[in-house]
């Protein structure tokens, strides 16, 4: 990139930001505010990944979350704790439907939580109190705040014509972990391939543009189904029946097989073998199994 003379980087640096967006002439006419000053852009095919309250999804009436799990997040130095191991906090008092964690980064630690509802924020000052937790946290100082949110269901379309969203956006995160990494980058190379075909093809409609959210729901989808199921279930147990289902996990059979089938990405392939290894856990997962095998999971209201 070459700068006017004289002027550096940061001074070249502009803010842009989307304020609206609407369909015309067989493409899209989206407003900005550049530098404080409106401008309007026009292009043959939008793709909204604009995290989780997209204003593309909104714009074009494509999908609303089910539910959005707030959540809060500290960047912070002094961390205590084996710089390897992630530890997770389980709880109706501080993570009531998630959970809180504390992640080593190099120098500094991540350490937050998500709940089902309610002010996070709170949440986790309540959590950083917890002895269990503060034991690693007590002195440590934070460098960053980070406020966000993950979006929960599963949409009945995540196209329009001349639009697709894609990610946080598309509520492509995943309902186990809160994770969206993977699944974001699974679902933008699909997204990729049918934006470049319909370009191609010099047709943008939502009939073209439906086998993106066809090809996305029969590959990474169908985990995201499960993961919800999962969810579901996860957050009506209480402390007590939590207990319950760990103290029967924890036997060396079970956590070898955890530690050898365990993936962070797929987590539905660990749960079956884990249940036929304890059927004991079947009290506890009946409703995500039904959820499962009648796929009866809720869907988001779209346009």
């Amino acid at each position: 990139m070459q700068l006017p003379a004289g002027r550096s980087l940061v001074e070249s640096v502009r803010v842009v930001q989307a304020q609206g967006a609407e369909r015309e002439n067989a493409g899209v006419r989206l407003h900005l505010l550049r530098d404080g000053e409106p401008v309007d852009l026009t292009c043959r095919l939008l793709v909204g990944a604009d995290g989780v309250r997209s204003g593309v999804a909104k714009w074009f009436r494509i999908l609303k979350p089910r539910t959005i799990l707030p959540g809060f997040e500290m960047d912070m130095v002094g961390v205590r704790g084996d710089p390897g191991t992630v530890k997770l906090f389980l709880g109706s008092k501080f993570a009531p439907g998630f959970f809180g964690w504390i992640i080593p980064a190099g120098e500094t630690s991540r350490v937050g939580l998500c709940v089902g509802e309610g002010n996070a924020w709170a949440y986790l000052q309540e959590m950083l109190r917890w002895g269990p937790v503060k034991q690693y946290t007590a002195g440590a100082q934070p460098l960053l705040y980070i406020a966000g949110g993950i979006p929960l269901g599963f949409p009945r379309r995540t196209y329009a014509d001349n639009v697709l969203v894609v990610g946080d956006a598309a509520c492509q995160a995943k309902a186990t972990s809160g994770g969206g990494i993977f699944t974001a980058l699974v679902c933008a190379t699909l997204a990729a391939e049918t934006a470049v075909g319909a370009l191609a093809r010099g047709d943008c409609s939502g009939k073209v543009l439906r086998e993106y959210h066809r090809a996305w729901t029969r590959s990474i989808g169908k985990e995201l189904r499960k993961d919800l199921a999962i969810h579901e279930t996860y957050r009506k147990l209480t402390d007590a029946q939590m207990e319950k289902v760990f103290a029967l996990l924890d036997n060396p059979v079970l956590l070898d097989l955890i530690s050898r089938k365990g993936d962070i990405d797929f987590p539905s392939k660990v749960g079956w073998a884990i249940l036929r290894e304890e059927p004991r856990l079947l009290r506890y997962a009946g409703k995500a199994l039904a959820a499962m095998i009648r796929k009866e999971i809720p869907f988001l209201s779209g346009a």
